[in-house]
């Protein structure tokens, strides 16, 4: 009777431990059966199922709140974790616990580094505060917008797709760059001289250089007496132009017709034949840039529409002086209309870079080289270059006014496409007289 006494009590006992959790894991993942270390069973004694279902839901708990900490399994669904903050970012480092991913808002989370908001992501892009480095490609499908400190002023970059045909102004020339504005500094009228009628006349002058024709000057005027008016005409040299040219209209800001003197810093216009154009109107007909490797391509003109695709790479190999015309030349005519003067011309084959003709003096031919006319006071030569049917350049010269007599012009510009091209020059004189063109060679070079 007594041993079932004392059974009985133990059992008792047992019952009564067992109320108490006797499993569960510490701050920093030790998991251990009571909080003591003693399991609460003796030996001899009967085991309580109270006791031990107690133990396996502990267990049971603990195991089914545990991510392995050696990696062996992944996650089998979505792994949730609280927003956290800039400086507590839910997502840490055990050294770092202030740096880290955490949520703002909705659809909003950030990048904490040093519990300082460095990034931030968001359902329409990507912020970042502070210094943006790439040390390789950044590439944008849209714009890329770049501000100032203050958000005060912003700069929007667009990356164009040229397959797709944008507009885009191109270079006139690779290398080289577009003429500064000469001054025109006198604009002086004559009653005699030429054969402008009685008006007043306006003018602008603008340089060319090898990257093509540059900005118009100022406006000047003149009155003139006719009909044999003329308006001699000087202007400022532009550091690296080739050539000139001499717009002139019957109103202010009107000019439509303009001459091409050639590499000077002053001409008389006595009312000869003219090109038609005002300034700014005309331009290079086929500007070349470059591709992504270095070679040059051909395209429209500025503003045009461009495609890629019509590009034609061509090496930037040096080419050498195509089509020289040797030997020593004096042509000459009486002629009122034009006339081809001698053998007086180049032929060039083209690959699409522009064309610059040369007159060059020829030594050995015993004359002073340069156009002119010999006829009498007041006598007008008037010389062009063509190229087919179209007039590439023009000038004039007048017994007692032309300023350079004879006249060597300057280095002249021709844009033209891929081709084979034949320059030659015409001459006429008016009312009367003789036009010369005498002891030169033409040399025509591609760039």
């Amino acid at each position: 009777m007594k041993r079932i006494s004392v059974s009985i009590v133990i059992g008792v006992m047992l019952a009564v431990t067992a109320t108490v959790a006797i499993a569960s894991r510490n701050s920093s993942g030790t998991y251990s059966v009571t909080a003591s270390g003693t399991f609460p069973f003796v030996p001899g004694t009967s085991i309580s199922s109270a006791t031990m279902n107690s133990v396996f839901s502990d267990l049971s708990t603990e195991m089914t709140d545990s991510l392995s900490r050696s990696g062996k399994g992944g996650m089998l669904a979505p792994l949730r974790t609280p927003d956290g903050s800039v400086t507590a970012p839910a997502w840490s480092f055990s050294n770092e616990t202030g740096s880290g991913l955490y949520r703002i808002g909705s659809h909003d989370f950030g990048l904490s580094v040093n519990q300082t908001k460095t990034h931030e992501w968001t359902s329409t892009g990507e912020i970042c505060t502070g210094t943006f480095q790439a040390t390789g490609t950044v590439q944008a499908a849209g714009s890329v917008i770049i501000k100032d400190s203050g958000s005060a002023n912003t700069v929007s970059l667009a990356a164009p797709s040229l397959s797709s045909g944008v507009s885009l102004t191109l270079p006139n020339a690779v290398g080289a760059s577009v003429a500064a504005a000469p001054t025109l500094s006198s604009a002086t009228p004559s009653s005699s001289g030429g054969y402008l009628a009685s008006a007043t006349y306006y003018y602008k002058v603008s340089a060319i250089t090898l990257g093509g024709e540059g900005t118009a000057s100022g406006e000047l005027s003149a009155g003139v007496t006719g009909p044999t008016g003329s308006v001699a005409l000087a202007w400022t040299a532009v550091t690296g132009a080739v050539s000139y040219k001499v717009y002139r209209g019957t109103g202010a800001g009107s000019e439509n017709v303009f001459y091409r003197p050639g590499n000077v810093t002053s001409f008389t216009d006595v009312g000869g034949s003219a090109f038609s154009g005002s300034p700014g109107s005309v331009a290079l007909s086929s500007p070349v840039l470059l591709d992504a490797s270095g070679n040059l391509k051909t395209g429209q003109i500025a503003g045009a529409q461009v495609d890629a695709s019509t590009l034609s790479p061509i090496g930037r190999q040096q080419l050498p002086a195509l089509g020289q015309q040797s030997g020593s030349l004096n042509a000459s005519t009486n002629s009122t209309t034009y006339v081809t003067l001698g053998s007086f011309g180049v032929t060039i084959t083209t690959t699409g870079r522009p064309v610059m003709i040369v007159f060059q003096p020829d030594a050995t031919g015993g004359g002073v080289p340069g156009f002119y006319e010999s006829g009498a006071g007041g006598q007008v030569a008037t010389f062009q270059v063509l190229r087919g049917g179209t007039v590439v350049s023009l000038w004039q010269t007048q017994v007692g006014v032309t300023t350079n007599f004879p006249f060597l012009p300057g280095p002249i510009i021709d844009a033209v496409p891929p081709g084979t091209y034949t320059y030659i020059v015409q001459g006429k004189t008016n009312p009367s007289g003789t036009a010369v063109a005498g002891y030169m060679t033409v040399t025509a070079f591609e760039l």
